[in-house]
């Protein structure tokens, strides 16, 4: 069992079996040295082990200070996006609450225990640029000029305001981009910090979350905690959430998550529309089926290309022609390029460090 799995069983499983794992992952992890996204679920083990009578681990203890510095910085966050979204609000732009902010202020009963590394805010396409301009005199920047060619070649923009708080600008809500009309339409009504305001539906959650883990699974397993509050509230309509997946083109992905969840233990998930799906999967399109593993292969511009290329098909798919990007628009903006020279030169200098391995014995 990876040690990511080790600390969830951890953070998830009652009674002695959250002990022994944590006992078997603190065996295997050195916290002077862990990489921050594997500590991203210690939080939650903190507070699934601490005060259990007749577990005493030293160790314990120096992740309760990671439960502090996680709390208290998502006070600062939750304050920055109710601010955030009171701006946009007095300049008529309808925003989503979404991502880690929605899921630590709606799933997680503790403030402290799931980690918020940004704010998340979804607005529509049509809305970005002026969301973008809005929020530049509050003092978050990053976009400037780029904000109208990186609608077309993004789902997302980074800002940063004077503090290092961190804020991404969604006007889709997957780096898998597709028409977001059924979230909106979807959206519940919900407050954070005294701000009323809109967020996922259940359903839409869990996709989010589903796709999220997919896309970044290189990194934190996070998204399987995420997943396992969303479906253990019970809003989730599994037959919502397979049209969605059929109709945005991620019976794969999709299909793929939750039948993890399903043979992990980690959330009940519904045996046969995991099966449904996964019958779906093996008719999918052969673009989508390699999308879908080259999000789980090694980094590389092979990788990002077949990426870029499923992502650019969704689109033409699910969104009018005006707000599908071309080949290279598509592929410029998985990579983050901000001038088409830069593209082609990264090409040629993966080109050769392929070439020099291939010549260097022993590589």
């Amino acid at each position: 069992m990876r040690s990511e799995e080790l600390l969830l069983n951890a953070a998830l499983r009652p009674g002695p079996e959250a002990e022994r794992a944590w006992a078997r992952w603190r065996a295997s992890v050195s916290l002077d040295n862990a990489p921050g996204g594997l500590l991203r679920a210690a939080p939650l083990a903190y507070r699934n082990l601490a005060g259990r009578p007749g577990f005493d681990d030293a160790d314990l203890d120096r992740i309760r200070g990671l439960y502090r510095k996680t709390w208290a910085k998502n006070q600062l966050l939750r304050a920055a996006a109710a601010e955030l979204l009171g701006l946009l609000e007095s300049a008529g732009v309808e925003a989503i609450l979404f991502g880690g902010t929605a899921l630590s202020t709606l799933n997680y009963e503790d403030p402290g225990v799931r980690p918020i590394g940004a704010v998340d805010l979804l607005v529509r396409p049509a809305d970005a640029g002026r969301a973008e301009t809005m929020l530049a005199p509050a003092g978050w920047n990053g976009g400037g000029a780029e904000i109208e060619r990186a609608i077309r070649r993004r789902d997302a923009l980074r800002l940063e305001d004077a503090v290092g708080l961190d804020l991404n600008l969604h006007w889709y809500s997957s780096p898998l981009s597709a028409d977001d009309s059924s979230c909106w339409e979807h959206a519940v009504a919900v407050e954070i910090d005294g701000q009323r305001c809109l967020a996922l539906s259940a359903t839409d959650q869990l996709l989010e979350r589903l796709v999220h883990g997919a896309y970044r699974s290189e990194g934190s397993m996070l998204w399987v905690a995420d997943a396992a509050r969303v479906i253990a509230a019970g809003q989730v309509d599994w037959g919502r959430l397979a049209a969605e997946a059929r109709g945005r083109r991620l019976t794969v992905v999709v299909a793929r998550g939750l039948r993890y969840l399903l043979r992990s233990g980690w959330a009940e998930v519904p045996g046969e529309l995991v099966a449904e799906l996964e019958a779906d999967a093996r008719c999918a399109s052969g673009w989508e089926r390699a999308g879908a593993a080259a999000l789980h292969a090694r980094p590389s511009p092979l990788r990002t290309l077949r990426i870029a290329r499923d992502r650019r098909t969704r689109m033409r798919q699910t969104l009018p022609h005006e707000q599908v990007p071309g080949p290279v628009a598509a592929i410029d903006g998985l990579f983050r390029y901000r001038r088409r020279g830069e593209l082609i030169g990264d090409a040629l200098r993966s080109l050769g460090r392929a070439a020099r391995r291939r010549l260097t014995p022993g590589t």
